[in-house]
C-alpha cells in the first residue's frame, strides 16, 4: 500500500486550500476601489442582472478597456445575483477561485509523481507567494 494514502492527500488538499485563504480573508472587508479598475464594475451594473440578453453583451463584445472578457463579467453577474453591489461577494468568489486553483496545482504536482510532502510544500508556497496577491485581492484582477 502506498506510504501516502488518498485520505493523507484529501487533508493535504484541505491544508492548502486554507493557506491559500488565510492571507486573503482580510479581503472580504475591502470595498470597490473606486477610482480603479473596479469603478468600471459599478459603471456596467445595467448588465450585471441575469439576462441572455446581457450573457449575449458580454460575449459578442461588452468591451472592458478593448478586451472581450465574457467568463470574467458573467462571473461578476454570479456575484450581483449573490448579493447585488456588495464588494465582500466579488471578494469571495476571487478568494474560491484562488483556493481550487492551488489545490488543482497540488494535484497536478502529485499526478505527476511528485512526493506529495513536497507537492504540499510547493502549493503552499504558491498560495501564499505575494505575486498572486494583486490577482486575488483587487476584485477585477478575476481575468488573470
Amino acid at each position: 500500500m502506498d506510504k501516502w494514502d488518498s485520505k493523507t492527500k484529501l487533508w493535504m488538499a484541505a491544508l492548502v486550500a486554507v493557506c491559500a485563504a488565510l492571507p486573503f480573508l482580510q479581503c472580504l472587508s475591502f470595498q470597490f476601489l473606486v477610482n480603479w479598475d473596479d469603478g468600471l464594475i459599478l459603471s456596467y451594473e445595467r448588465y450585471l442582472s441575469f439576462s441572455w440578453e446581457n450573457v449575449f453583451h458580454w460575449f459578442k463584445g461588452g468591451y472592458y478597456f478593448e478586451q472581450v472578457l465574457p467568463l470574467t463579467f458573467i462571473s461578476f453577474m454570479c456575484d450581483y445575483a449573490v448579493g447585488g453591489l456588495n464588494p465582500a461577494i466579488f471578494h469571495a468568489q476571487n478568494i474560491l477561485w484562488h483556493m481550487i486553483v492551488c489545490v488543482g496545482v497540488f494535484m497536478c504536482f502529485t499526478l505527476f509523481r511528485v512526493k506529495p510532502w513536497l507537492a504540499l510544500l510547493f502549493a503552499i508556497a504558491y498560495a501564499i507567494h505575494p505575486q498572486k496577491c494583486e490577482s486575488v485581492a483587487w476584485i477585477i484582477e478575476r481575468k488573470d
